[in-house]
């Protein structure tokens, strides 16, 4: 394994990695407390995994091979080759991409789940990668021969960028959700609560706009705009995404896992004092308390089939998170994995995550199937790494954009419980919507239209 001396990863440097196509950025730009304060660039990448109708695509330099869809994560698992020789903090070597909420039809509980039209995985296998310490403030580039290349310099990747920035630029209105159609939704949902059937299913919603130009300039407001810990940008030909995701679907290292469900979510306030009045708020919310626990639980029994006896305990029942925009209630629950634990395994105990379905998990799947108009894709499935020293991180794909060619989506989205109020559910949705459309307008200069 090549390591360089120190880097400095300047803004124009960043900026000039994110416009290099098949690049993929873990950025933890905004940590809370106790959590790995290390982001990775992933460039070059040995492989790259591309999903149709049918197969997985597998790509690299020499060729293209296709396997037949049986489960989407075995074939992504076997192209991780193990490293005990590396560090076993964070990531070293393997897989970064992303799941689509779709993708969980290859799981038993999930196979009638409806296809998406977009990419149910896009990442690659990368040996060529920046690491960024925050803690200690110091980059490097790891070059490594694990998946049979020779060790590069990171003056060869510098040598393929462009500095050029490129315009981004807003092509039609934004086309936000109707606001009877969501209504109708939730009148649908709670008819289902009251029939017994579900205690509460997550609903979403969808906008979409078109554009031309540089994405990457569009993810560097968003992290300046939104800032989050388990933020992503994913950049290939056809599709990118663009991630500042607060909510940490799991994270494995060793034989321990842990996985942070959010559940409440309130305004900011416009000076201290009314700050702190939103996060009391939010802290003392009955209905806000039940959603969490609701979700605890379901997490609870999830992490049990696959951790040993006992050993699944809720480390955090709820904590108040502050972001940007909002404050969000938070809980963590940890447990010790048993032996031979595959990445498979872990999708098929826990995903989809239980904060962006709802409970029961299945039922509530159905429900969402049932009541909303357009699939997800990325949103809520996950973004992360499987790397060769066994470590694992996805985040739950929330506050998230993805692209088709010139199209560029986003969704947003609220539990519905027995007790919900339509018009507070509408708001809430407005609200996280915010940073995204806030990014949007800073990154294209002008303000949208809003349709």
């Amino acid at each position: 394994m090549f390591v360089s001396e120190p880097i400095t990863v300047t803004e124009a440097l960043l900026n000039a990695l994110l416009r290099k196509k098949e690049t993929a950025f873990l950025d933890c730009n905004s940590v809370q407390e106790g959590e790995l304060e290390q982001s990775v660039i992933g460039v070059d990448p040995r492989y790259i995994f591309l999903s149709d109708e049918s197969q997985v695509v597998v790509k690299s330099k020499e060729k293209t091979v296709c396997h037949d869809h049986k489960n989407i994560y075995d074939v992504i698992q076997s192209y991780v080759v193990e490293d005990e020789a590396c560090d076993k903090q964070g990531f070293s070597s393997g897989f970064i991409g992303m799941f689509t909420y779709e993708s969980a039809r290859y799981l038993d509980d999930f196979k009638w789940l409806n296809r998406g039209w977009y990419p149910e995985v896009l990442g690659g296998i990368y040996d060529r990668y920046i690491i960024i310490d925050h803690q200690v403030k110091q980059a490097y580039f790891i070059s490594s021969k694990l998946y049979g290349r020779d060790h590069v310099t990171f003056q060869s990747i510098l040598d393929t960028l462009q500095y050029e920035e490129k315009e981004f630029e807003i092509k039609s209105a934004v086309i936000e959700p109707d606001n009877d159609v969501y209504k109708k939704g939730i009148k649908q949902v709670l008819a289902y609560i009251r029939q017994g059937d579900v205690y509460q299913v997550n609903l979403s919603m969808p906008y979409s706009v078109e554009f031309e130009g540089d994405l990457s300039m569009v993810y560097q407001t968003l992290r300046k705009v939104s800032p989050a810990p388990y933020s992503a940008y994913i950049n290939y030909d056809d599709y990118s995404v663009l991630s500042s995701s607060p909510e940490l679907f799991f994270t494995k290292v060793g034989d321990d896992i842990v996985t942070k469900p959010i559940k409440g979510t309130i305004k900011r306030g416009n000076n201290q004092e009314e700050d702190q009045y939103q996060k009391k708020v939010l802290s003392q919310s009955a209905k806000d308390k039940a959603e969490l626990l609701m979700i605890v639980d379901l997490e609870r029994n999830d992490l049990n089939k696959i951790c040993q006896t006992d050993t699944v305990k809720v480390k955090q029942l709820r904590d108040i998170e502050s972001y940007q925009y909002v404050h969000h209630g938070v809980a963590t629950i940890e447990g010790c994995l048993k032996e031979n634990v595959s990445f498979s395994t872990i999708m098929k105990a826990l995903f989809p995550g239980g904060s962006i379905t709802g409970a029961p998990k299945k039922r509530a799947m159905e429900i969402i199937q049932e009541c909303e108009l357009s699939e997800r894709g990325p949103y809520t499935g996950c973004i992360g790494y499987i790397s060769g020293n066994g470590n694992m991180t996805f985040n739950i794909a929330i506050r998230t954009l993805y692209s088709k060619k010139n199209t560029l989506f986003f969704h947003t989205g609220g539990g519905i419980v027995a007790d919900s109020d339509v018009a507070v559910e509408w708001h809430e949705c407005k609200i996280k919507a915010k940073g995204m459309l806030e990014s949007l307008m800073q990154s294209e200069g002008r303000r949208y239209l809003s349709k």
